[in-house]
């Protein structure tokens, strides 16, 4: 190949100005805003929400008063990015150093044995001016400026509502974002190793961003090392199938692909049209029913050596060429085909086709099942798409997570993968451990673990009021739930008679609503026994039997031998950074009264230091089997978010956690949700609650140890979780003291 002739500088072939803001501005004066976009799993909705999604899309083509630019970017990701999304923590010590290297190991393999790859979905709003002559100049230059930036947030505001219709949340860029969206393209190796600051405004954005060096051959562009080719389609078939560029999805390779939309007159029905009954759609163009838009799709392959390019370009014309879509390469045309799929909103190539919306349709752009974010823990990697998993808890709505999964389907390995995933982030981890599988890594990473038992030495303070407005009334309400849990479930009478109890000892103690309760000594399990006991003096028939029977079920506590749980004791319960609560030495019958005594004095520690907090509750169906534990679990889970606090609830007996009146109300309130493998008795309910496929139920019927889907911000992604060494070290290590599933 010959090259053609070199330019005078690197980036005078780059006509982009400067980003002021969200503001692009290119060397002629246009502007444009860069939108960022999630992704839809069209493939995996069902038949009526695929319609309504092609209805809706169909719609913002029929409406749409301007050019658009729609640009998909595939890049590989670097193993250094995956090693470091998992964060950094102030602190390296020996348990923090091992695991770090050995995720930079995971990181490096996964990336050399197969591809893992970052999606990006953007839309380009262009504003381009209108050239007058005018003896002020100056002035007009300025008054349309202003004028231009107005123009452009009007379209950016009527894109970003079409695309929150089709139930896509938009983000706009700007700043650092912005700029970097064109550095990571044609820098993707300084990019990584030198990136731009954190600022505002890029005055010289050409020669910040450029690469180094750039030569136009007849069928490749050379940036450095990379190269790139644009393939332009010059020929749709008759039919599309809705939502096809998925299909690109399964492109071995760096990957740009450019929807240019040039709407036409809408009132013209004699324009030409390459359809097999133009005289129809002319009559619909007339009734504006239908439009035409004039459309063009570029895709810009990329490769590190020239058998890689060559190997890239006939693999793509083969994904192409089976959906029936003839493609060209733009041969001499190579710059401006770079220039056209950059997020610029300029078609330099002009090789477009005219299309009905109805046809349009089809090239639906934000399919895909990516749940990427900028940062956050690696939960696994989508193996439909090869996108890791990356997902901060503490970005979503809530930060609360349901495990569920049948016994020997990997639970617990995927919650000690994410425990210790965190540990390494910063995040503060505390377990309720009924079993003691966790309370071995938790030594390890340096963390206190308490064994609770008869005659413990620690006390759980299930009496004790903090010293906040509304706390006595806060502690009553969690108390009634306790009452219900030691006495296997209260009737309306009983659960009054210790309401009165409760409100008498307390206030007996000079606790208030109003606070101020420091100096003040919490009444005990045998105060509120006199209380009940004065209670049935002054009742008579049924009620004063019911509170009886009530104080016999409660005497185990009382003075038999659970009374060790409200024993009192000057040694408070340990909450560090990392810490275990192992209750597996406890009699069974008092198994989930200590849960809910722990997980209430875990809780009321919660909140008081500035790193958010992961709790797990494994095997939380012990707490779901009484009505007052389950709501008391449901009102921990909603008010999680006010304390920085992740609330993690793990149990492989999903049947008996959504029988409970509370089951349903704590999964919708569990912004991840993680579905393992399933036994087949339970995957009906699982199916009605999650909407689940039937791919989606093969997929849990059928899967591996490790294997699974996550449900988060509207994505349902199948997923397989690798650990490094160190990590499968560490859980080993602790299932051959403890077990695990």
């Amino acid at each position: 190949m010959i090259p053609r002739r070199a330019r005078a500088t690197s980036q005078s072939w780059l006509p982009a100005r400067q980003v002021d803001g969200t503001i692009l501005e290119l060397d002629d004066g246009s502007l444009r805003a860069v939108l960022e976009c999630p992704t839809l799993a069209f493939g995996l909705r069902g038949e009526n929400e695929q319609r309504a999604v092609m209805h809706a899309w169909a719609g913002l083509l029929n409406s749409l008063p301007h050019p658009l630019q729609f640009l998909i970017q595939t890049r590989s990701m670097h193993p250094t990015a995956l090693a470091d999304s998992a964060g950094q923590s102030a602190t390296e010590d020996g348990a923090h150093a091992r695991l770090r290297s050995s995720f930079a190991q995971l990181a490096g393999s996964m990336s050399s044995y197969r591809r893992v790859v970052a999606r990006r979905f953007y839309v380009i709003v262009p504003w381009d001016p209108i050239t007058v002559t005018h003896l002020f100049s100056r002035r007009r230059e300025q008054l349309n400026r202003e004028g231009a930036v107005d123009m452009l947030e009007q379209r950016v505001r009527w894109v970003s509502e079409w695309l929150r219709r089709i139930d896509l949340e938009p983000i706009r860029l700007g700043g650092r974002q912005l700029a970097t969206a064109l550095y990571e393209t044609l820098c993707a190796d300084t990019a990584r190793s030198q990136p731009l600051p954190d600022e505002r405004t890029f005055a010289d954005l050409a020669a910040l961003v450029a690469p180094a060096a750039l030569e136009e051959r007849t069928a490749e562009v050379r940036l450095g090392d990379r190269r790139g080719r644009t393939l332009a389609v010059s020929h749709y078939p008759k039919r599309l199938i809705p939502g096809w560029l998925d299909s690109l999805h399964a492109f071995e390779g760096d990957l740009d692909v450019a929807l240019h939309l040039l709407p036409g007159s809408r009132g013209d029905p004699y324009r030409r049209a390459a359809l097999e009954d133009a005289e129809e759609l002319q009559d619909r163009i007339a009734r504006g029913e239908e439009r035409l838009i004039e459309a063009a799709l570029y895709l810009t392959v990329w490769a590190d050596r020239d058998e890689g390019l060559e190997s890239a370009s006939q693999r793509m014309e083969a994904l192409l060429g089976s959906q029936l879509i003839q493609s060209r390469r733009l041969l001499f045309q190579m710059e401006p085909g770079l220039v056209s799929t950059l997020p610029l909103g300029l078609d330099r190539v002009g090789l477009r086709r005219s299309l009905s919306t109805s046809a349009l349709a089809a090239t639906f752009p934000f399919t895909g099942n990516d749940l990427n974010q900028d940062r956050g823990l690696l939960y696994g990697i989508n193996p439909e798409v090869r996108s890791p998993i990356l997902l901060d808890r503490f970005r979503l709505e809530n930060h609360n997570a349901v495990v569920f999964a049948t016994s020997g389907a990997g639970k617990s390995f995927f919650v000690k993968v994410e425990l210790l995933r965190a540990f390494l982030a910063g995040i503060r981890v505390h377990v309720i451990d009924p079993e003691g599988e966790y309370a071995p890594i938790v030594e390890a990473l340096g963390g206190s673990v308490v064994t609770m038992h008869p005659g413990s030495p620690v006390s759980l303070d299930a009496f004790a009021v903090p010293n906040e407005v509304g706390a006595l009334s806060s502690r009553i309400a969690t108390l009634l739930g306790l009452f219900g849990l030691l006495a296997g479930g209260v009737s309306a009478v009983q659960r009054a008679a210790v309401e009165d109890a409760l409100t008498y000892v307390y206030a007996a103690q000079g606790f208030t609503d109003e606070g101020d309760t420091e100096d003040l000594v919490p009444p005990t399990l045998r105060d509120i026994d006199a209380a009940l006991e004065r209670k049935t003096e002054t009742t008579t028939g049924r009620t004063r039997s019911e509170i009886e029977e009530l104080r016999l079920k409660l005497s185990r506590y009382v003075s038999g031998s659970g009374r060790w749980l409200f024993a009192p004791s000057p040694q408070r319960l340990a909450t560090g950074d990392v810490a275990a609560y192992v209750l597996s030495g406890l009699p069974e019958e008092e198994r989930a009264a200590a849960m809910f005594l722990v997980l209430d004095r875990v809780w009321s520690e919660l909140g008081r230091g500035a790193a958010p907090t992961l709790l797990v509750v494994d095997e939380a169906w012990w707490l779901m089997q009484y009505p007052d534990t389950a709501r008391a679990l449901l009102r921990i889970v909603k008010t999680a978010r006010k304390r920085r606090t992740g609330l993690t609830v793990v149990t492989q007996d999903v049947p008996d956690v959504l029988a409970s009146d509370y089951g349903e109300p704590i999964v919708t309130n569990a912004a991840v949700q993680v579905l393992m493998r399933q036994a087949p008795q339970a995957m009906a309910r699982l199916t009605k609650l999650f909407g689940l496929t039937e791919t989606e139920q093969a997929w849990l019927l059928n899967a591996r140890p490790g294997e699974g889907l996550l449900l988060a911000r509207g994505k349902r992604v199948p997923f397989f979780l690798p650990a490094t060494e160190e990590e499968m070290r560490m859980i080993k290590h602790g299932e051959s003291r403890g077990g695990g599933a």
